[in-house]
């Protein structure tokens, strides 16, 4: 990363409230610390952490580009808002600290739609399924 982000974060005099990480294989606990997920992206395909991230009970706030409204569904398994818009996240991250109710009706229905839709046994019977009928053709 070269350090540009610490830079700019000890420019703004916020270093002490981020940790720069780095590269990590397991990511589990990352996600077990957390309340909220937020990938405010400018663009994106089908991004992974998204899945891990409502697999893992958070609740997720995203920008509505690429594949991320593929994953969800606004006000009903997550939130969704646009690139570039950082009063609209600072709203969905006071909303998700402030209304938990709808928060557990978020991450219950996310999680639900990660198990029925992106799971792996969903996975291979759709290939499976798309191998036989090009086989069969």
């Amino acid at each position: 990363m070269n350090g540009k982000l610490e830079n700019l974060a000890e420019t703004l005099g916020v270093s002490e409230m981020i940790e720069f990480a780095g590269f990590h294989t397991n990511v589990k606990s990352w996600y077990q610390s957390a309340d909220i997920f937020c990938l405010p992206s400018w663009s994106e395909g089908m991004p992974v952490s998204i899945l891990e991230a409502m697999s893992a009970g958070l609740v997720v706030i995203a920008s509505q580009v690429g594949g991320i409204p593929e994953l969800i569904e606004h006000e009903h398994s997550g939130f969704l808002m646009p690139p570039g818009d950082p009063e609209r996240l600072c709203e969905l991250i006071t909303r998700a600290i402030e209304d938990r109710r709808f928060v557990q009706y978020l991450t219950k229905n996310a999680r639900n739609r990660v198990l029925k839709e992106f799971s792996l046994n969903r996975m291979v019977t759709e290939y499976e399924t798309l191998y036989y009928r090009i086989v069969n053709e």
